[in-house]
């Protein structure tokens, strides 16, 4: 079991097709038993994504800064960030 429910039953749905070759609502069913089971009265983490947002979005200043331009100021700007945060991922 994952501690976020919503990879926890995703990765459940990939595992089941991959093995079955299909879903319909008798795996599904079985899943829900399952996920009730392992989660049922918890208080589930469900992460916001925020961490692949912010990976993203730091690739993507690497690859502006990368491809040579070096402005840090217009890089800040264009993805709402400061100066000092535009210069720690890019590493000046």
């Amino acid at each position: 079991m994952a501690d976020d429910i919503v990879r926890d039953i995703l990765s459940r749905v990939v595992q089941a097709v991959q093995s079955n070759g299909r879903f319909d609502d008798v795996l599904a069913a079985k899943i829900e038993v399952q996920v009730r089971a392992d989660w049922g009265g918890d208080n589930p983490y469900i992460a916001h994504g925020k961490e692949a947002r912010i990976t993203e979005r730091n690739e993507k200043i690497q690859a502006v800064w990368d491809s040579g331009n070096h402005d840090v100021r217009m890089l800040a700007t264009r993805f709402g960030l400061s100066t000092k945060q535009i210069r720690r991922i890019v590493g000046i």
